[in-house]
């Protein structure tokens, strides 16, 4: 299970560039006191299987011929992601200045891959990851949206996606099969995870 889409960088990386979740926290995990809100990020870990075929992609410029202008002067990382509830169109606010401060290890920053990493962990057997274009950097955001990057960085991160999938030899993969009810259930727990915060 692939989740392929855009996220902000938030350092180590520039627009343009594709970001590979080794994890994902959840920003919003916490607990609100008398003294504020008291951060408890939740990790959600994703395949190394996967991670291992991804930084052979990550090796290599040969995902670029999947792309339409070549993307000379991008790269591919691997690193943690920040995830949450909350779109994150600015850095002068409390919620990017908590990821900071208490999420400081990660380098980019989007939506989803919380809710698809609490989805699959329900599904041990299923092998996932999380591939995102850069399409801003936080700030400025309105900005690179209108210099169209949202859709070369959705192209870069699925370019990445179809080169990681060509590399893979499934037979190392296919060793459980599911019945059609926890294919449902697996179907059913990612879109309620997931498609929320895509729709919100």
């Amino acid at each position: 299970a692939l989740l392929i889409g855009i996220a902000g960088g938030i350092k180590d990386l520039k627009i343009g560039d594709v970001a590979i979740a080794k994890s994902a926290f959840n920003y919003d995990s916490g607990k609100e006191s008398d003294n504020g809100f008291l951060p408890r990020p939740v990790e959600y870990t994703f395949s190394e299987e996967l991670l291992a075929y991804a930084q052979v992609v990550q090796r290599s410029d040969h995902w670029k011929k999947r792309t339409t202008d070549g993307a000379s002067n991008a790269s591919v990382l691997i690193a943690s992601v920040a995830a949450g509830d909350k779109v994150v169109a600015a850095v002068n606010n409390s919620t990017f200045q908590r990821i900071e401060q208490f999420l400081s290890h990660t380098k980019f920053l989007e939506m989803e891959a919380a809710g698809f990493g609490l989805a699959i962990q329900r599904h041990r057997n299923i092998h996932a990851l999380v591939i995102r274009g850069i399409s801003d950097l936080c700030a400025g955001k309105g900005e690179t949206d209108k210099g169209n990057w949202q859709v070369v960085a959705a192209e870069r991160a699925a370019a990445v996606g179809f080169e990681l999938l060509e590399a893979l030899d499934c037979s190392s993969f296919i060793k459980v099969s599911l019945s059609e009810m926890e294919l449902t259930e697996l179907v059913k727990s990612i879109y309620d995870h997931v498609l929320p915060a895509v729709l919100d």
